[in-house]
């Protein structure tokens, strides 16, 4: 007992003498550290080892079991139709432009249109006094125009004459049939070349001032330009004609001739003849075949339109529709820009259009099909062998493209039958509700009576 006494007292006696000849503690200030917040899907980033093999963080400390969420099912989306949208006509309301600060307005702009100027009251953009004039790239700008899409080429089938003779061709050495092309009014050959060219209609053009200090050149309508044609084929025949001896017998030289068969005009003589043209099989088939032949040029005419005058105005109305303006120094410059985009000038485009003409016509004249008939037998008849009788034959070709033509319009009249059969059938089957008034007032027929 003593023992533990003496103990207890010598710890309480030397305890506060312990603590008063120890320094006094420097008090030091930490700042607060947030308890981390637990994120139960926050995924451990693992450990790249040297030899790449990816491992599990060390943890240390107590691990929670992994919490396993189960997911709720989803149902699949439900089919909802999505209604017919509908299409609202509202009025075009012009965009209008931002008020840019330090910007002047430009006098208004002149319209060009044909020969006349036209001063339109309207304000051209504004021109910034603090850029250096440089004429730049074409720029777009918004569109007052209407973009209503319209046929800008019209081509429409002209008339088929039917009024050449054959012996007077063979005479002129001319075709016996020729198809003449006409554009706005213009027709070629038949017309002069320098009168066709120029009948392509130009597009009217708005010219003002440009952004930078330049002239400004845009399209403001682009017309139409209309292209026919005008056939001229032979008669049904008879076809004869008075002529010279001598002179026949040169054309007749320059015609082409079956194998064997000679002109029947002596060297000497001098002498008028009785020209007389016939046709195989008949005069008649003879002619329709010369019109299957310029029905080839007629499709020579609209596929040139395709490659050349659709593109040019195409162009021209994709310019008009986004306000594409085309800037240069002058008036010439820009308006030369905007034709080099386009695809060339109005007589460059029409100067193309009779190019491509003429190189289809020369392609198909070097078939067995375009090539002219032949003459397959000539001799002298009449009293005294005053008449020459000259018979021509078309090349086998142009019989198979015939034969053709007819098979496919007689399909087309087949299908148009058929169309206006069915139609009739429904018409008939159709019952006919209340009662039938004619014109003389026979208001008590019904449906039992028919």
């Amino acid at each position: 007992m003593r023992g533990g006494i003496g103990l207890r007292r010598l710890f309480f006696t030397a305890w506060p003498k312990f603590f008063a000849a120890s320094p006094p503690m420097k008090s030091i200030n930490k700042k607060p550290v947030a308890p981390p917040v637990y994120n139960p899907f926050q995924r451990q980033q693992g450990i790249q080892a040297k030899n790449g093999i990816q491992r599990k963080p060390a943890v240390v400390g107590p691990q929670r079991p992994p919490v396993i969420q189960q997911k709720r099912p989803v149902a699949p989306p439900a089919y909802r139709p999505q209604p017919t949208p509908k299409v609202l006509q509202c009025k075009q309301i012009a965009p209008t432009r931002p008020v840019t600060p330090n910007r002047v307005a430009a006098p208004p702009q002149q319209v060009v249109h044909g020969r006349k100027n036209l001063i339109q009251q309207k304000a051209a953009p504004a021109v910034n006094r603090n850029t250096r004039p440089n004429i730049a790239a074409p720029r777009s700008t918004p569109s007052h125009a209407n973009n209503t899409i319209q046929r800008l080429v019209l081509f429409t089938h002209g008339p088929r004459l039917r009024q050449n003779n054959v012996a007077e061709s063979i005479a002129n050495m001319v075709d016996f049939g020729i198809t003449k092309t006409t554009l706005n009014g213009s027709i070629y050959p038949g017309g002069t070349k320098e009168n066709f060219l120029s009948a392509l209609v130009a597009p009217t053009l708005r010219v003002g001032r440009g952004s930078l200090g330049g002239v400004a050149v845009s399209v403001q309508s682009v017309p139409v330009q209309r292209v026919s044609y005008q056939m001229e084929l032979p008669t049904n025949g008879p076809w004869t004609l008075q002529v010279g001896a001598a002179n026949i017998k040169v054309k007749l030289a320059n015609q082409p001739i079956a194998d064997g068969v000679g002109i029947p005009i002596g060297p000497e003589e001098n002498g008028d003849l009785t020209l007389q043209v016939r046709g195989l099989p008949t005069n008649q088939i003879f002619a329709n075949l010369v019109e299957t032949h310029e029905d080839v040029h007629v499709g020579d005419i609209e596929v040139a339109i395709d490659e050349i005058l659709k593109p040019w105005d195409r162009r021209l109305s994709l310019f008009r529709n986004q306000g594409r303006e085309f800037e240069g120094m002058s008036e010439m410059t820009a308006t030369a820009r905007l034709y080099e985009a386009a695809g060339g000038t109005p007589r460059q485009v029409a100067d193309r259009f009779v190019t491509r003409l003429r190189q289809l016509g020369m392609i198909f004249h070097n078939t067995d099909a375009g090539q002219a008939p032949n003459i397959v037998y000539m001799g002298r008849g009449g009293d005294g062998g005053n008449v020459l009788e000259v018979y021509l034959k078309h090349r086998a070709g142009l019989v198979a493209l015939h034969q053709q033509k007819q098979e496919e319009a007689e399909e087309r009249e087949r299908r148009e039958r058929m169309i206006l059969s069915r139609g009739q059938s429904a018409s008939l089957a159709t019952p006919v509700v209340g009662s039938i008034q004619g014109p003389n007032g026979n208001a008590y027929i019904n449906n039992d009576m028919l």
